[in-house]
């Protein structure tokens, strides 16, 4: 089993790679949110931690918090999907002149809009009288 854990990196500036959404890791850095990611298995010590940090122009958080409200996965499932999402999501947009993305990107472009659609319909009926 492996798990996922996010939170924001620390405000003091570092000299580590930066991945933003633009491509160019200091384009809009004052305004991105930075996020370190680290991966480590559970139950297997011998497997070493993978650590990383990304820039994304949202707060992964706070899409978090949408995705685990507005939609009907569990818990796990429901973070797994906004982290995953936007993580995939940041790199086809860095890349999105690769070929290797160019049949996924209609795709993802509706996914994100029906999930998107899905979670302001349940945040809506959530707020009715």
């Amino acid at each position: 089993m492996s798990r996922i854990v996010a939170w924001p990196a620390p405000a003091w500036p570092r000299r580590t790679f930066n991945m933003t959404t633009s491509g160019n890791p200091d384009m809009h850095a004052a305004k991105a949110h930075r996020f370190r990611i680290q991966l480590e298995r559970i139950g297997d010590d011998t497997s070493a931690a993978l650590s990383f940090e990304v820039s994304n122009h949202d707060d992964i958080f706070a899409i978090v918090d949408r995705v685990r409200t507005g939609t009907a996965f569990g818990e796990n499932d429901a973070i797994a999907l906004a982290v995953g999402l936007k993580l995939f999501t940041g790199v086809m947009l860095t890349a999105r002149h690769d070929p290797l993305f160019a049949d996924i990107q209609p795709a993802m472009r509706t996914f994100i809009g029906n999930l998107k659609s899905r979670i302001a319909a349940t945040t809506a009926q959530s707020h009715k009288p």
